[in-house]
């Protein structure tokens, strides 16, 4: 199954393209996002393998004008390793990512986890800055507010 999705963004220029395919093991994102960062123009792609749960297992980014690019994977436990294989614990226990530039990976936990109305849930994220493209480990709340009919 594919799907297609494109989105724009209301906050400031830009706009995203992304396709979604899944098979019986894993989920694969195809994106391109088109933006300002500081007033200069970039278009990121970026790809995102994902176990049938919902959970990373690899991110690629690369945004060519800025000449440069970001690998990570994780062994879905909360461990992180660079594109060398080197361990990143100053990323120990995120399950999730959370990429600036998209709506789409703060969907990662939702489709995963059991939801009750009005409780919170947190969750440990690698953020991911563009253009810079850092990796930090943040909390983040996220509560269901209404059900959708």
């Amino acid at each position: 199954m594919k799907k297609t999705v494109v989105w724009e963004n209301n906050e400031f220029f830009g706009l995203e393209n992304m396709e979604l395919s899944n098979t019986d093991h894993k989920i694969n994102i195809e994106s391109s996002v088109i933006s300002f960062a500081n007033k200069y123009p970039y278009k990121l792609n970026y790809r995102i393998s994902l176990d049938n749960n919902w959970i990373v297992r690899q991110i690629a980014i690369e945004i060519n004008n800025l000449n440069t690019s970001l690998h990570v994977s994780s062994n879905g436990k909360g461990q992180w390793f660079d594109e060398k294989g080197n361990d990143l614990p100053h990323l120990d226990g995120a399950i999730d990512i959370d990429l600036s530039c998209t709506p789409f990976t703060n969907s990662l936990p939702i489709n995963r986890s059991k939801w009750i109305q009005n409780v919170p849930l947190i969750f440990e994220m690698v953020f991911i800055s563009v253009p810079d493209l850092t990796l930090k480990k943040v909390d983040q709340h996220y509560t269901l507010i209404d059900e959708k009919p």
